[in-house]
């Protein structure tokens, strides 16, 4: 994606507002529910697929290494007030 875009482009994603280690999330309102999504959903598909089985709580330090790795020089972080769910990464290369 960092390939495709212009000097000025920008890669918008939104993803699963949780720390990548564990106890970061303890307190996390919906952990329990997002780490059985984890584990009976997204983790086993992406296994299965081939894919590195990440799951739902991949969270934002996973998310920011991947982004630096595919070309990405700059991300940002965004929330919307009142969502509990979701972060928003803007990205620019």
């Amino acid at each position: 994606m960092a390939g495709a875009l212009t000097d000025d482009g920008v890669f918008l994603m939104g993803d699963i507002a949780a720390s990548s280690r564990l106890e970061e999330n303890i307190d996390h309102p919906l952990g329990p529910a997002l780490y059985t999504f984890s584990t009976f959903y997204c983790m086993s598909v992406s296994l299965g697929e081939g894919g590195e089985g990440l799951g739902t709580v991949w969270g934002e330090e996973t998310a920011r290494r991947m982004l630096a790795e595919a070309g990405f020089g700059r991300v940002d972080t965004r929330r919307v007030e009142g969502d509990i769910l979701n972060v928003y990464y803007v990205a620019r290369r």
